[in-house]
């Protein structure tokens, strides 16, 4: 059995449910999702109804602590992004 579900299986699904190419799906496929990192990359939080919420996050620089030497190292600020699933995605999940 095949672990997981990649852009080229989202694409095919596509390509089959729209009777259209392959590589028309794919271009579609890869231009979401390049649409949605540059909103996330200008700081835009993307709601996806029924699906979720995609949320750019800044985390503060912080003082962490080497677990092998014991000393304290700074840690820079960083950006994250932060996934908030729907109710209807979760309920879906739940009764999958």
């Amino acid at each position: 059995m095949k672990n997981g579900f990649s852009k080229t299986d989202l694409a095919a699904v596509i390509a089959r449910a729209r009777d259209i190419p392959q590589s028309t799906a794919r271009m579609l496929v890869n231009d979401v999702f390049t649409i949605i990192i540059d909103a996330l990359c200008a700081g835009e939080k993307v709601n996806l109804n029924e699906f979720g919420t995609f949320t750019p996050v800044k985390t503060p620089a912080r003082t962490v602590r080497n677990p092998k030497t014991g000393a304290d190292m700074p840690y820079p600020a960083t950006k994250r992004v932060r996934f908030h699933a729907s109710k209807t995605l979760t309920r879906k999940v739940r009764e999958a």
